[in-house]
C-alpha cells in the first residue's frame, strides 16, 4: 500500500481571513453593522455604510479593504491588526496574499511578516507580554500541527514497510 500524501490545504484569501476576524470581533463587541459603519464615519471614513461593512464581511472575494481601512477598523473596534487577522482564524493555513500569487504557509508566517521575531523580543522587554504570549501560543500550536502531520505521514510509511515485510515472508 502506497503511503498517502498529506492533503495540502487550499489557501484562504487574506480578504477572507480579515472578514472572518471582522465578523468575530464585531460580534464580540456586540456592534451592529450600522454601528460599526457609524464609528468608521466618526474616525474619518465618510463613505462607510452598513452595506460597506456587509460587503467586507462577505464570504469569498468580497470587497477588499485598504490598509488605512484595516487600521480604521481596528481603531473602531478598539483592537489590533494582529487580533483582526488572528481572532477567528488561528487555524487558517495557508493564507493567499494575492490571487494566484503570493501565499504564506500559515497565520504564524503572516504574523511574522507583520511583526518580525526581533520585534517580539523588544515587545516582550517593553512589557507587552500578553500579546507576545499569544503569538508564541499560535506559533507553538502550528508546530504541534506540523509535528502531528509528520507523525501521520511517517505512520503511512511504517504501514507500507510492515506490508512489504509480511509479503516477503509469505513468499519465502
Amino acid at each position: 500500500m502506497t503511503p498517502r500524501k498529506p492533503k495540502t490545504p487550499k489557501p484562504v484569501p487574506l480578504a477572507e481571513v480579515i472578514s472572518r476576524g471582522l465578523r468575530f470581533l464585531r460580534a464580540e463587541k456586540k456592534l451592529s453593522q450600522t454601528q460599526l459603519a457609524q464609528k468608521m464615519k466618526e474616525i474619518g471614513f465618510p463613505t462607510w455604510s452598513r452595506t460597506t461593512v456587509a460587503e467586507v464581511e462577505g464570504k469569498g472575494r468580497g470587497r477588499g479593504i485598504s490598509f488605512a481601512e484595516l487600521v480604521g477598523l481596528t481603531r473602531a473596534l478598539n483592537t489590533t491588526v494582529l487580533d483582526m487577522i488572528g481572532s477567528a482564524s488561528a487555524d487558517v493555513n495557508p493564507v493567499e496574499i494575492s490571487p494566484d500569487g503570493l501565499v504564506v504557509g500559515s497565520m504564524v508566517d503572516l504574523v511574522f511578516t507583520i511583526v518580525p521575531p526581533e520585534m517580539l523580543r523588544f515587545l516582550s522587554d517593553a512589557g507587552i507580554s500578553k500579546e507576545v504570549r499569544e503569538i508564541h501560543e499560535m506559533y507553538s500550536a502550528r508546530l504541534y500541527r506540523v509535528a502531528s502531520q509528520l507523525r501521520d505521514f511517517a505512520g503511512g510509511f511504517e504501514e507500507s514497510a510492515d506490508l512489504l515485510v509480511a509479503r516477503s515472508e509469505e513468499t519465502s
